[in-house]
This record gives C-alpha cells, sequence and structure tokens, in this order.
C-alpha cells in the first residue's frame, strides 16, 4: 500500500495510511509525512501499535529529538510525553 493523505477537516487535521511505523521510512515517505504536516499543522496515524523504540526511531527521521522542560515523562525513555485519553491521565504540574 502506498502512502496516502485525507484531509479530516476544512482547516487541518490530516490522516496519514499506507504507513507501518514500527519499520523504517524512506526520505521519499519522511518528505511526504513532512509535507503533510506542513499543509494540515496536525497529522493522525491510525491504528498503530509501536514500542516507544519505534516512536522515537520515527521522530529521529526529522530531526534531533528536543524535550519539553516542564513535562513528566518517563525515565527509560525520556524523549517520550505519554498521555492517555481518559480520566486517569494528569494535567502536567510543575
Amino acid at each position: 500500500m502506498a502512502i496516502a493523505i485525507r484531509q479530516l477537516h476544512k482547516h487541518f487535521v490530516g490522516e496519514v495510511s499506507g504507513v507501518d511505523l514500527r519499520k523504517p521510512i524512506s526520505d521519499e515517505v519522511r518528505d511526504a509525512i513532512e509535507a503533510a504536516l506542513v499543509e494540515n499543522e496536525l497529522i493522525i496515524f491510525r491504528n498503530q501499535d509501536i514500542s516507544s523504540e519505534n516512536l522515537i526511531a520515527f521522530g529521529c527521521r526529522f530531526g534531533e529529538l528536543t524535550l519539553h522542560p516542564f513535562a513528566h515523562r518517563e525515565e527509560n525513555v525520556s524523549v517520550l510525553i505519554k498521555s492517555r485519553n481518559d480520566d486517569t491521565d494528569q494535567p502536567f504540574l510543575t
């Protein structure tokens, strides 16, 4: 399956399909994803069963990862900020 971008909202949000984030991506796919992000401001990848390591490797394809100074994060995966979309997730506190 080739990469596809579908606009979900009139002004922003694109859905990316045809990409398995557990696998390395080519420069061409990286460029298409980056263009989709610029055009849509927010992109989503549905149904990706990926590890923290997969996500870090994916993010590194777009440049150096940076840390938000006030975000809570896991000690063993310090470059990721994980949150859940439910009532158990606490807001960031300093």
